[in-house]
């Protein structure tokens, strides 16, 4: 009598198919989730004193993409949206003018009572910072995410 029970490790043809169309679904979806993740990262961060985390959260969205230009453009998107519905939430539930007179003051060097810039442009500086943050930190991690592959490269290439 064999008492050695050991699991069925046997995969069905049905089974393997499965796990490729999942695989390939999952892969269809998922660069659109990063950039939605990415946003959804980014949107909870700006309620944190610290805005460089959006820098580090366009590098991860970033690092995902291989070509250069499409991970600027989905960094630029994430942050630039974010900061976006994060600066409406602000102008619609709380006083920023204070806010908005310091930034002004920061710009112009002046300080003055009577604010020489309209408030409407001052959210719009502000969101086009948002975006150039998100366009390099979205390019540097596409970058890193190549260079990270050229080595692996070189280093299997001179293995062989």
């Amino acid at each position: 009598m064999n008492n050695n029970t050991q699991p069925n490790t046997n995969i069905t043809e049905d089974q393997q198919k499965e796990a490729r169309n999942l695989k390939e679904t999952f892969q269809k979806i998922l660069p659109f989730l990063v950039p939605i993740g990415s946003f959804t990262l980014a949107l909870a961060l700006t309620y944190t004193p610290i805005w460089q985390l959006s820098f580090v959260v366009a590098l991860i969205c970033g690092f995902y993409y291989t070509d250069m230009i499409k991970g600027s453009i989905f960094g630029m998107l994430s942050i630039g949206l974010a900061w976006t519905l994060y600066l409406i939430v602000q102008v619609a539930t709380s006083n920023i003018s204070v806010l908005i007179n310091q930034i002004i003051t920061i710009l112009t060097g002046s300080n003055t009572s009577n604010p020489t810039i309209p408030t409407l442009l001052v959210i719009l500086i502000l969101i086009f910072i948002a975006c150039i943050i998100g366009a390099l930190g979205g390019g540097l991690g596409s970058g890193i995410r190549k260079l990270i592959q050229l080595s692996k490269k070189s280093e299997s290439a001179a293995e062989n």
